[in-house]
């Protein structure tokens, strides 16, 4: 029997409650019974100002998921948002601000009122405050961090009758580190074990209560407990810093087989991804905070509770990222509303399994056994019914897990490394340059389906219902939908141009980037000019409030540095030096942009701070090549290539390595997972050295690369509306057909494309392999039969170069 009289109250009343729930979730119209969980908020009981609980208090703090993602509904008609580890009160509630309250931990409950046909689920969630009156409390009443212990410890020894008792521990110290006669040479270790130094601390929190240290007589009889607690807390604290460092060392001396195992188990997977770990999709995200608090824990804190509150930092680290890639992903349909995303306990483990497997690769000497037993053994307050025991709890699950799993118990990760394939026969083509092509084909939706351009051009470029090529001569012409100043000239009568028109301002580009809604291009000089949708701050002008720029202008702060190529996505965009290096700015909802951004967005170009050499699968230096440059080992990695995605990014580095980040979830990242990563982040399983990527393309969910052997390889999310025509969170080989001549050349490609939904690769014959939707017609002709080409088809011959827009494709094709 509880003797928290709120959780008193829910068992009492809970049949009432279920009841309620019933008819909330029918009144919402929402799914089957089997498939509603709800959720009720228990209060911590000292923040509760009386026992007398009744039904309609409970009904307040009893929450069904509503319409919008993260928001719930209380059974009295309130609303409320879970926002990472917090509840925050929203329409109902008085008092202004909004009331924030802390989950502390969670529970399941059982009752038996639940059962068939009623297949409801019920999650406790213990807060440290009611939604309505009571009074603040801390999470734990044994929390204390280093700033207020020390004002504590200041308060304390202010009292005269407290200078024995310190001075006594202070004797206690000395005569351990420093004996002064035979008798006492003993061992530090015979002075610190947890038996010995829970003897002294006691004996001088008791000495400290009997002289009445911080009584007063205003102290509510409520909170004497909780001053207690603060009291032997600081006790704690001020002997364990003192003797920290030796202590620790022996206890991790004394677990060094226990932590051989388990990193042996870390070893085992560290190729593992959180799909290995039973991490829901829409739970899998990026754990930076986490990992980084969790790695620092031994190297930062120098007392058990200062451990201990570290790593309880690191699981509420853990939530937050959780809940912010919920919102950063949610979509507020129907669907997804009907869905109560929340962390359950074994959630939270899996979570933290994962995150400890990724702690081993930054720390790969991280002592968890010595950490965990240090906190057991010599943190004296008892925290076992409290926040901070909740995280102890989950961190000795997770090592018993690690240590009690073998070679064979541990299930190795599905297969990530592309196995070397051998290139394919050199061969040599007939097919004349793209400076030679002198007929342009676009397909896909009216006005512009099936037209045919006739011109020399060097780089062809489609954005959703435009189009810019590059002549050999360095001119830039465009045409198509003039939207937003899309298109780089003024227009003062019409909307569209039908014909390819030339840019004046523009002259010796070598390369032109069209994006969502604006345009990059790039010339000999080295120099970035861009024109159109400005709204995310993609066209790098230090004009944030222009909304669009109809004509081509020079971004300035790229002036001085030699830029080689550039990048659009959807609202961001990047750009290549001479040197290796990667600029990016604009959108960066989905860190896109690769770099240490608080923002959601910037119009200031900065630099992508990455070492670009690739690693093995043994986290050393490639010795692969994607130019037939010798690659130095030792000197820094560069960049050799680049793409933008609609919401990520990819990066070839000169080794022939390939970096994606970004916007993961549809798993076009390739990483094996659903996580979005905000750090350029390397794709492990074409780290083998014989495996070397030459090509990289980006769609709206999708990435396409190829491979210095020719071989063409795509991963994540192919859809056409509602139809998924590939789903892999791995790189896998793109099927080719062989109803084409010459079959032993099919599958050699030499070139690829990726709008937001088709591709197409070109192979050493001028053969192009097209995949994807085709609603608008974009790779057949739009006839109402077929909507999406699925598997791949041979359409065309003579290509040499193919891109893809959102709603046409255009081949440049030798005549």
């Amino acid at each position: 029997m509880s003797t928290n009289p709120f959780m008193v109250a829910v068992e009492l009343h809970f049949p009432q409650l279920l009841q309620q729930v019933r008819e909330l979730t029918r009144h919402n119209g929402d799914a089957p019974s089997s498939t509603i969980k709800f959720l009720v908020c228990v209060p911590q009981s000292l923040s509760l100002l009386t026992g007398m609980v009744t039904i309609a208090d409970v009904a307040t703090h009893v929450l069904v998921a509503d319409a919008t993602v993260g928001m719930y509904q209380t059974l009295d008609g309130r609303r409320v948002a879970i926002v990472g580890s917090s509840i925050v009160t929203k329409e109902g509630f008085d008092g202004v601000p909004a009331r924030s309250v802390r989950i502390v931990m969670t529970d399941t409950f059982a009752h038996a009122s639940i059962g068939p046909p009623d297949s409801y689920q019920c999650l406790l969630l213990h807060i440290n405050r009611p939604f309505v009156g009571g009074v603040a409390v801390p999470e734990d009443m044994g929390e204390m961090d280093c700033a207020t212990f020390r004002r504590y410890l200041a308060m304390i020894r202010a009292y005269p009758e407290s200078a024995a008792v310190f001075s006594s521990l202070d004797v206690f110290v000395h005569d351990v580190f420093e004996p002064t006669t035979s008798a006492s040479k003993k061992r530090p270790q015979h002075y610190l074990t947890p038996r010995r130094l829970r003897h002294v601390w006691t004996k001088c929190v008791d000495l400290l209560d009997d002289t009445g240290t911080l009584d007063t007589p205003l102290l509510a009889p409520t909170h004497v407990q909780h001053r207690h607690l603060q009291l032997a807390q600081a006790v704690e604290s001020y002997l364990m810093e003192q003797v920290h460092d030796v202590v620790f060392a022996a206890v991790v001396f004394r677990c060094r087989k226990q932590d051989d195992a388990v990193r042996h188990t870390w070893r085992l997977l560290e190729h593992a991804t959180p799909r290995d770990f039973n991490i829901a999709r829409e739970f899998q995200c990026e754990q930076r905070q986490a990992i980084d608090l969790i790695a620092n824990t031994h190297v930062e804190c120098h007392s058990p509770l200062a451990m201990l509150m570290q790593l309880k930092r690191a699981l509420t680290a853990l939530n937050d990222a959780i809940s912010r890639h919920l919102v950063r992903h949610r979509t507020n349909t129907p669907r997804d509303a009907s869905i109560a995303q929340y962390l359950s306990t074994d959630d939270v483990l899996d979570q933290l399994l994962f995150v400890l497997v990724q702690v081993s690769k930054q720390c790969p000497a991280f002592p968890l056994a010595a950490i965990v037993t240090y906190i057991q053994e010599y943190h004296f307050v008892n925290s076992s019914v409290s926040a901070l025991g909740f995280a102890l709890a989950n961190f000795q699950v997770a090592l018993e897990w690690f240590t009690s799993h073998s070679d064979d118990d541990v299930p190795p990760p599905r297969p990530v490394v592309v196995e070397p394939v051998p290139p394919l026969a050199a061969v040599t083509t007939s097919l004349a340059t793209a400076a030679t092509c002198t007929t342009l084909r676009v397909m896909g939706s009216a006005p512009f389906a099936g037209q045919i351009i006739r011109d020399t051009v060097r780089n062809i470029s489609c954005g959703p219902r435009w189009f810019a090529i590059v002549s050999d001569a360095g001119d830039v012409s465009t045409w198509g939908d003039a939207s937003g100043g899309r298109l780089g000239v003024t227009l003062l009568t019409t909307t569209r141009l039908d014909v390819p028109t030339a840019i004046p301002q523009l002259q010796h580009v070598v390369q032109v980037s069209c994006g969502g809604w604006h345009v990059l291009a790039c010339d000999l000089n080295g120099h970035v000019y861009s024109w159109g949708s400005n709204v995310n701050g993609q066209l790098g002008l230090e004009c944030p409030n222009v909304s669009m720029v109809p004509t081509p202008t020079l971004v300035e702060d790229l002036v001085g540095t030699y830029i080689s190529a550039v990048a659009s996505g959807d609202g961001h965009s990047l750009a290549l030096t001479s040197s290796g290096q990667v600029y990016s700015w604009g959108s960066n909802r989905f860190d896109q942009l690769g770099r240490d951004l608080q923002q959601g967005w910037t119009f200031q170009v900065g630099r992508v701070d990455h070492d670009w050499g690739g690693r093995n699968l043994r986290f050393e230096r490639r010795c692969g090549t994607a130019c037939s440059d010798m690659v130095d080992q030792v000197a820094p990695g560069a960049a050799m290539r680049i793409a933008a995605g609609s919401f990520h990014s990819a990066v070839i580095t000169r080794d022939g390595a390939l970096f994606m980040w970004g916007c993961g979830h549809s798993g076009q990242l390739g990483l094996g997972s659903f996580m979005d990563a905000s750090v350029p982040t390397q794709v492990l399983q074409l780290a083998h050295d014989e495996v070397s990527v030459a090509h990289v393309g980006c769609g709206a969910k999708y990435s396409c690369v190829l491979l210095a052997s020719g071989h063409a390889l795509i991963a994540g999310q192919l859809v056409d509306h509602d139809r998924v025509v590939l789903s892999s969170t791995w790189f896998v080989k793109v099927p080719t057909p062989d109803d084409v001549d010459d079959a032993a050349f099919a599958s050699h490609f030499v070139s690829i494309s990726c709008g937001p939904a088709h591709c197409a690769f070109v192979n050493v014959r001028g053969n192009v392999l097209m995949w994807g939707t085709n609603a608008q017609g974009q790779i057949l002709p739009q006839d109402g039969t077929v909507d999406v080409v699925h598997p791949p088809r041979w359409l065309a011959s003579r290509v040499a170069h193919v891109t893809c827009g959102e709603s046409h494709t255009m081949l440049a094709i030798v005549e």
